[in-house]
């Protein structure tokens, strides 16, 4: 599972264009071709839910809110024992206010990812 979701992760940072989610986005359910990162620790937010669409990572917490990916960067090591290190930012974020760094550490590598709370729909 693990090597699964670094996979995903490295291939999704590799490849996203930065554009913005829709702020009226709701959690996905099944069937809506997201990946699920797993759950990662941001301090200020605590665990928060991370998917991955085309577009970008998107995190959601236990309250429901949404939020948006700035940047995300981790290392891991490969079986082969390569290190593989690996950054992406998602374009200018202004306008977000604060942003919150969310953590994932697991035996060989980590995950980091800046991300900011995508304001409700008025």
């Amino acid at each position: 599972m693990l090597r699964k979701i670094l996979t995903s992760l490295f291939a999704v940072a590799s490849v996203m264009a930065a554009v913005a989610v829709p702020a009226g986005a709701s959690v996905p359910s099944g069937g809506q071709g997201l990946e699920d990162f797993g759950q990662l620790e941001c301090e200020g937010l605590g665990t928060v839910s991370v998917f991955g669409p085309f577009n970008g990572p998107v995190g959601f917490t236990t309250t429901g809110m949404q939020l948006m990916a700035r940047s995300l960067s981790g290392s891991f090591t490969d079986e082969a024992g390569n290190v593989i290190e690996f950054s992406k930012t998602f374009g200018n974020k202004t306008g977000y206010g604060t942003f919150y760094t969310c953590e994932q550490t697991f035996e060989g590598g980590f995950l980091t990812l800046s991300v900011a709370v995508v304001p409700p729909e008025s």
